[in-house]
């Protein structure tokens, strides 16, 4: 065992020691693959939940069996024997949120809802700390809410519980906030990844919907990492494909674009009222009713479930809907109708998703903007159709494109709802409408959010206010703070000593550059050098300016102002010459260096604000 220990040490100091940043980035990889393989898992279990609740409570209870879309992976299809049981559709809605809600309502409350505004929050205010029960009870709680047929989607629910293992596996390891934070986004991509199949767009949604107008760049690595492997995961279990079939080509004529501009008028118009019908519910409806909290989300079911009898397209996902309105197969006649029809639906949706998910019920709001969104865009394609049949020649082009500009304007994630798009499609022909209608969308939502959680940008985050004036410091130079200053007189070294007391009485400096004979700077006179040098000697010969003279260390205007004060506290002075080609140019004191902070930290409150 001995000589096994020696050979060990001994290979141990031949093999070179990785330097730090390597083995830190080494570290965070390994944890991303854990992280990623364990959502992996947790997003198949959700998976087969469920279908299996879905097949049990909608397809052998109530008979419904709504299509679905081609590339879903199905366990069992919803089919039931005989027909609709369309009184059902009131009722079991409703049980399922009674269940759901008491089991979020006693064990975590936290869960219920949306589960977006909840990541969110736990990244910018809570060091990235979710309760490690919180992936179960949200699981359960939203397996009950969409085997029932509640209106809501699968990635709120998902995202609550990746974020949740990757919180849990953090604090196991009693990580850093930072650390935890980053497996938190990890996490949140790598279950949406597998549940969705789109890692690179699930890797940057989860860094993009933190922020209106930023992204948290340093979680990048770690979300590809992580989407990568869920999505080997889920994969390998439900094998490969996209969500959605497509047409076999969707032609791109630049002629078209005026009317994609109108449809993301349209679009932008519905997601603003979205919006403004979930907020507005939750806040001067649910919360205001006298029930208990628990019993709230059953109410939302059983009004949703009012809303599914007259309008049955509205119960669950409802995705194999929008895959009728992308095929556009023959399943929508073309006529006007269609396209009441296709917005009557739309307005049905929202509805039936503010019942479920304002009062309460833990579900997701992704997963019903996409199928709002495409619904509304496949209402303006079929308009187009019949105005302008031989330029538009497949509507559902336009079901595609709504898809992504609903979502992507109204949670303000534009470039990961594109890709997620032509992710969950397989399609990257309508990649130049996309960007058009993403970018108008993204105007035009300004004001409105699918998340109150967000906040602007980095600098607004309290999860980076102990960085802020690290970077404020490292963006400014010595040259941003002695602009417009005054410097003191330059006085030579030959000077009488005398002399230069009165031109000290009267500024208010307190240091002051001494030149020589050549003119570049010998060095720097101090007050308290030249209290202590007459105090020494009171009798003695004339002293001159020389007799003063200290050596500190010298700073160019170019450089970092952080690097600039780190070398003003070492010297002890008072200030620091700047020179540039050894000539002087100014004094540089910490008042300068404060006066710079603030003028730097008021321009970018102001930015941030008018942002």
């Amino acid at each position: 065992m001995a000589n096994a220990r020696d050979r060990w040490r001994t290979l141990r100091r031949l093999v070179p020691r990785a330097p730090d940043e390597y083995r830190h980035l080494g570290r965070t990889l390994a944890l991303a693959v854990a992280v990623g393989f364990a959502a992996g898992l947790g997003a198949c279990l959700f998976h087969v939940g469920t279908e299996l609740t879905g097949k049990l409570l909608l397809g052998k209870l109530v008979h419904f069996a709504p299509p679905r879309p081609r590339g879903e992976a199905v366990l069992a299809p919803l089919l039931g024997d005989g027909e609709l049981r369309r009184w059902l559709l009131i009722v079991v809605p409703a049980l399922g949120a009674l269940v759901s809600g008491t089991l979020v309502w006693w064990l975590a409350p936290e869960a219920a809802g949306g589960g977006g505004d909840a990541y969110i929050d736990a990244f910018h205010n809570r060091q990235g700390r979710v309760r490690k029960r919180v992936a179960i009870v949200k699981g359960l709680a939203s397996i009950l809410i969409l085997g029932s047929g509640g209106s809501a989607g699968r990635e709120g629910p998902i995202m609550q519980i990746g974020s949740a293992i990757g919180s849990s596996l953090a604090q196991l390891l009693k990580l850093s906030d930072k650390e935890r934070r980053l497996l938190l986004i990890a996490g949140t991509a790598a279950g949406m990844a597998a549940i969705f199949r789109t890692p690179l767009g699930a890797a940057i949604f989860a860094i993009e919907v933190l922020y209106r107008d930023d992204f948290e760049v340093s979680a990048l690595v770690g979300a590809i990492i992580a989407s990568v492997t869920s999505y080997s995961v889920f994969t390998t279990i439900f094998g490969e494909g996209h969500l959605f079939a497509t047409s076999a080509h969707y032609p791109f004529q630049p002629l078209v674009l005026p009317l994609y501009l109108a449809m993301a008028l349209v679009v932008s118009l519905g997601a603003r009222g979205f919006a403004t019908l979930l907020h507005g519910a939750r806040e001067h409806f649910w919360k205001k009713l006298p029930t208990p909290g628990w019993l709230t989300p059953a109410l939302g079911g059983l009004a949703m479930g009012a809303i599914a009898f007259a309008v049955p397209p509205v119960t669950g996902l409802g995705y194999g809907y929008l895959q009728d309105a992308i095929l556009w197969d023959g399943v929508f006649p073309v006529a006007w109708r269609t396209v009441l029809l296709l917005l009557g639906v739309a307005l049905a949706k929202m509805l039936a998703t503010s019942c479920t998910i304002s009062s309460g019920g833990s579900g997701g709001d992704f997963g019903p903007s996409l199928v709002i969104g495409g619904l509304l865009g496949s209402a303006c394609g079929q308009t187009f159709h019949l105005l302008f049949p031989t330029l538009v020649t497949h509507p559902g082009a336009f079901a595609l494109v709504g898809m992504a500009t609903f979502f992507g304007g109204i949670a303000h994630v534009p470039l990961a709802s594109l890709i997620m798009v032509c992710e969950l499609t397989g399609s990257y022909e309508l990649l130049v409408p996309l960007m058009f209608t993403e970018g108008l969308a993204f105007i035009l939502l300004r004001r409105s959010s699918l998340y109150r959680a967000q906040v602007a940008t980095q600098m607004s985050s309290p999860a980076h206010a102990g960085e802020l004036t690290i970077d404020v410091l490292a963006a400014l130079t010595v040259g941003h703070a002695t602009e417009g200053a005054t410097p003191p007189r330059v006085v030579t070294a030959r000077a009488s000593l005398r002399d230069f007391l009165r031109e000290v009485a009267a500024s208010d400096h307190a240091a002051f550059p001494v030149i020589d004979d050549a003119g570049t700077l010998a060095g720097v006179v101090l007050l308290r050098t030249v209290r202590a040098l007459m105090v020494e000697d009171m009798t003695g010969a004339p002293l001159i300016v020389g007799d003063a003279l200290s050596q500190v260390d010298r700073v160019e205007p170019e450089t970092p102002l952080s690097l600039a004060l780190d070398r003003l506290l070492a010297s002890g002075g008072e200030a620091l010459p700047v020179v540039e080609g050894g000539r002087f140019v100014a004094m540089l004191g910490f008042a300068d260096i404060v006066r710079a902070y603030q003028r730097e930290l008021a321009r970018r409150r102001d930015q941030a604000a008018t942002t």
